[in-house]
C-alpha cells in the first residue's frame, strides 16, 4: 500500500507533463498541491472526516476515493472505449456498496495504562479524542484515546461511590450554604449524580463533546441520567478557556480532569489554573481536585500541595480509597470535622442521597480525613510548584513505569500529620466524644487487608491513641477477630467488661456472638445476665432478633419505626438493618411488595456502602423479588458471587457452610431470572458463571 501510494507523485507528473520539457513545472506544480492537500486532509480527516465517519467509515471513504482517483487518472492516461471505462467506474460503485469494514476493536481495546476485555458498547471519534465505552463486569468503563475516564454502574448494580461521589458531596459539607457549583469534566456523570439536592446551580465544563454524546447513548442503561438533571448547565469549551469567558463565581468548583499528562488536561493541574479558579469562587468557597498517586513519586505529590497551598490559606486532604485523594482548598478556614452535629445536621438534610454514596455519618467524613492544614504545609514545605513553565505532572511517566506512589507508600508518608492517629490532634483533643470510633475502625479496615501492614498498623495506632479506655479495648478486640484470633479477642473483651462494667458496647460485644442462643432462651449464663445492662437501643434490636428467631414478623414488622432510629453507627446499627429488611423479604402481599421491597433495597445499599456483605447481597436481591426490577436481582446476585469468590478461602468451615447454603437458596432465584426479556442474556450468563465459580470456591 505504501508502494502504490509512494507511485502517485510520479504518476501526477506523468499527467501534468506533455513531454520532458514541462517535468519541472509539473513535479512544482504537483508538489505545491501536494503540501495543500496535506494540510487540507490533515485538518479535515481529523476534524471533521473521521469524527463524522468514524475510523471504519473513513477507511472505506478512502478507498473509495482511492478507486476514484485511479478511474481518472487511467481516463486521462489512456485512450479506454467505453465498455472498458464503465468496467473501471464499476470498481468503486461496488467498493462502496459492497465494501464495508469492520468497526477497529482491537484498536479501541488498547491502552497505554491497561487493556479492556469487556462488552463494546459504544465507540465515537471527536475533535479531541476517540471515546470508547464497554461495560465490564457491572460497571460502564469510560475511555478517551484508551484512557481509563469514569466508571459508571449499570441498572441494578450497587452505586458507585468513589472520590467522584464524594467530591462535591463534601464540598457541601464544608459550606452548607453551596448554592452554585462548577464541575470540571463531566466523565461519566458520577460527580452530577451525586451532588447534593441542596446546591440548585450545575455548571458543567467538558472539553469533547463525544463524551456527552456516549453518556446520552448510554443512560438506558444506568439506572439514572445525570444529563436529565434540571440543574445542569453544559458548556463545551476547554475550562481555562471558559473561564476567561465568564466573570460568574460559584460557591464550590470541583475539578476531575484527565489524567495530567494528556494535551486537554495537563494545564488543569498548574498554579495557574487553580488560581483561575480560586478567582471564580465566591468568599468562603471551596475548591476540591482529585488525583490517583499512582500517577505521582513522592516529590510529585508534595509539589501539588505546595501547588494547592499557595493559593489557598487553608486546604485539607482526604483519602477516600488507599491510592485515591481528594485535596480541598479555600481563602477561609474549613474544617467540617470540627462539628461533627452541624455536618449530621446536612446528611440528615438528604438522608438517602448521602446514604448511597457512603456518606452515613460524620465518622465517615473524620475517617477519609487524611491531613489537616498543618499536614498538608509540612508536606509542601520547600517543594516546587506545578505551573504552565514548568509543568512536572504533564512529563511524568510514573504511573507507565508502575513506580507511583503505592498504598504503603502514602502509609507511610502520611503518619506522621494522621490526625485520627495521633492522641494530640483535634480530633482526641476537641471531638472524640462524638465519635464513635468503632465505626472509624469498621471503615478503615475495609481497605486494611492482612496483606496490608501499614494499614494494620494504622488502625493499631488508632487504639493505642485512645489511650487506657473502653474504646480502645473495643478497637484492640476488633482487631483481633479480623486477625482470626477468637482466642486473644475474647480475652480482651472479658477484662474490658470487668474493668468497665457499665460500658454497654463491650457489654454488647461480649453477648453478641450468643444473641440467636440467647433468642431461643439458650445461651451462657453470664450472656443472659448481661442482657439487663445493654443500652435501650441494643435492648430494642435483641427484642427483635428474638421475633426474627420465632418468625413473628408481623411482631418484627410493629418494631419498625422504634428500629429505624438506632444509631447507624453503633455496635448494633446494621443488626438493626437486617431486621428491618428480613421482614420486608417475607411480605408477599402483591400491593405492599413494591413499596416495602424499594425500602428494602434502600436498606441493603446503605448497609453495603458500610460493610459490603455476602449476606446484605443476598437480602437486596430477595427484597427485590416482586418489584418490577429484575436487573437488581440479577446484580444483586453479581455481587454475592463476586464478593464471594474473593473471601472463600479465607472463611472458617463454618461461614463456608452457611455461604452456601445463601448461595444455593439465590440459583432458583437465578434461574427465574432467565425468563426475563428484559435482561442482557450476555451479562445472565455471565452472573451463572460467577455463581457457578463460587459455589466451586467453597468446595
Amino acid at each position: 500500500l505504501t508502494f502504490a501510494i509512494g507511485l502517485t507523485y510520479p504518476l501526477a507528473v506523468r499527467v501534468l507533463a506533455a513531454d520532458a520539457a514541462d517535468a519541472a513545472l509539473a513535479a512544482a506544480r504537483v508538489y505545491s498541491w501536494n503540501t495543500v492537500g496535506a494540510i487540507v486532509g490533515a485538518l479535515a480527516g481529523g476534524f471533521l472526516l473521521i469524527p463524522a465517519l468514524r475510523y471504519e467509515g473513513a477507511i472505506r471513504c478512502a478507498v473509495v476515493a482511492s478507486l476514484l482517483l485511479a478511474f481518472g487518472a487511467a481516463s486521462l492516461l489512456l485512450p479506454l472505449r467505453k465498455a472498458w471505462s464503465a468496467a473501471l467506474l464499476a470498481l468503486p460503485v461496488a467498493a462502496f456498496l459492497l465494501f464495508h469494514p469492520a468497526e477497529p476493536e482491537a484498536l479501541l481495546r488498547v491502552s497505554p495504562l491497561r487493556g479492556a476485555t469487556g462488552q463494546l458498547l459504544y465507540y465515537g471519534v471527536g475533535r479531541s479524542a476517540d471515546v470508547v465505552v464497554m461495560r465490564e463486569d457491572n460497571l460502564l468503563g469510560l475511555r478517551t484515546n484508551g484512557l481509563p475516564e469514569a466508571a459508571s454502574s449499570i441498572k441494578g448494580a450497587l452505586l458507585t461511590s468513589g472520590v467522584e461521589a464524594w467530591m462535591p458531596a463534601v464540598a457541601v459539607l464544608a459550606r452548607p450554604d453551596t448554592a452554585r457549583m462548577l464541575v470540571v469534566g463531566y466523565g461519566g456523570g458520577n460527580v452530577l449524580q451525586a451532588v447534593p439536592p441542596s446546591v440548585r446551580s450545575i455548571d458543567v465544563i467538558e472539553l469533547e463533546p463525544q463524551v456527552i454524546a456516549a453518556n446520552r447513548a448510554l443512560a438506558k442503561l444506568r439506572a439514572q441520567d445525570p444529563l436529565r438533571d434540571s440543574r445542569i448547565n453544559l458548556v463545551l469549551n476547554d475550562a481555562r478557556g471558559a473561564l476567561n469567558l465568564s466573570d460568574a463565581r460559584y460557591d464550590a468548583i470541583v475539578s476531575q480532569p484527565s489524567h495530567p499528562w494528556t494535551a486537554g488536561a495537563s494545564h488543569l493541574y498548574t498554579r495557574e489554573f487553580i488560581q483561575q479558579a480560586h478567582d471564580h469562587l465566591n468568599p468562603g468557597g471551596v475548591y476540591v481536585q482529585w488525583m490517583s498517586t499512582e500517577y505521582l513519586d513522592e516529590s510529585l505529590l508534595r509539589s501539588m500541595f505546595a501547588t494547592l497551598a499557595a493559593v489557598f490559606p487553608e486546604t485539607r486532604v482526604y483519602r477516600t480509597a488507599p491510592t485515591t485523594l481528594m485535596m480541598m482548598g479555600s481563602d477561609q478556614p474549613i474544617e467540617p470535622e470540627r462539628n461533627p452535629a452541624a455536618v449530621q445536621r446536612v446528611l440528615d438534610s438528604a438522608s438517602l442521597h448521602y446514604a448511597r454514596i457512603g456518606l452515613q455519618a460524620p465518622e465517615d467524613l473524620v475517617a477519609a480525613l487524611a491531613l489537616d492544614d498543618a499536614g498538608v504545609r509540612s508536606l509542601a514545605a520547600g517543594e516546587p510548584l506545578i505551573t504552565d513553565d514548568d509543568n512536572r505532572l504533564a512529563m511524568s511517566a510514573r504511573f507507565n513505569r508502575g513506580n507511583g506512589l503505592r498504598a504503603r507508600d502514602i502509609d507511610a508518608l502520611f503518619e506522621p500529620y494522621d490526625p485520627l492517629t495521633h492522641a494530640d490532634s483535634f480530633i482526641h483533643r476537641e471531638i472524640a466524644s462524638q465519635l464513635d470510633f468503632g465505626y472509624i475502625w469498621r471503615r478503615l479496615a475495609l481497605a486494611a487487608t492482612p496483606q496490608n501492614r501499614q494499614g494494620l498498623e494504622r488502625l493499631m495506632r488508632l487504639a493505642d491513641a485512645l489511650g487506657d479506655s473502653p474504646r480502645a479495648v473495643q478497637l484492640r478486640y476488633m482487631m483481633a477477630m479480623r486477625l482470626k484470633q477468637p482466642d486473644i479477642a475474647r480475652q480482651l473483651l472479658a477484662d474490658g467488661v470487668a474493668r468497665w462494667p457499665d460500658d454497654g458496647v463491650l457489654r454488647y460485644l461480649s453477648v453478641e456472638p450468643e444473641l440467636a442462643d440467647l433468642a431461643r432462651d439458650a445461651g451462657s449464663p453470664a450472656a443472659r445476665a448481661s442482657l439487663a445492662r445493654l443500652p435501650a437501643e441494643a435492648q430494642l434490636v435483641f427484642s427483635g432478633v428474638v421475633a426474627a428467631t420465632h418468625q413473628q414478623w408481623d411482631q418484627l414488622r410493629a418494631l419498625d419505626a422504634q428500629l429505624s432510629q438506632v444509631s447507624w453507627t453503633a455496635p448494633w446499627g446494621l443488626e438493626a438493618a437486617q431486621l428491618r429488611c428480613e421482614w420486608r423479604v417475607r411480605v408477599k402481599n402483591p400491593e405492599l411488595r413494591q413499596e416495602v421491597g424499594d425500602e428494602g433495597i434502600a436498606i441493603a445499599d446503605r448497609a453495603l456502602n458500610t460493610e459490603p456483605d455476602i449476606f446484605w447481597y443476598s437480602l437486596r436481591a430477595w427484597s427485590a423479588v416482586g418489584t418490577g426490577r429484575p436487573e437488581v436481582e440479577l446484580e444483586s446476585i453479581a455481587g454475592f458471587a463476586e464478593t464471594l469468590n474473593g473471601i472463600a478461602r479465607d472463611m472458617t468451615p463454618q461461614e463456608k457452610a452457611l455461604a452456601r447454603e445463601r448461595a444455593q437458596g439465590l440459583k432458583p432465584l437465578l434461574e427465574q431470572l432467565g425468563s426475563e426479556a428484559a435482561l442482557d442474556p450476555v451479562r445472565l450468563q455471565e452472573v451463572r458463571d460467577k455463581m457457578a465459580r463460587a459455589l466451586a470456591a467453597l468446595g
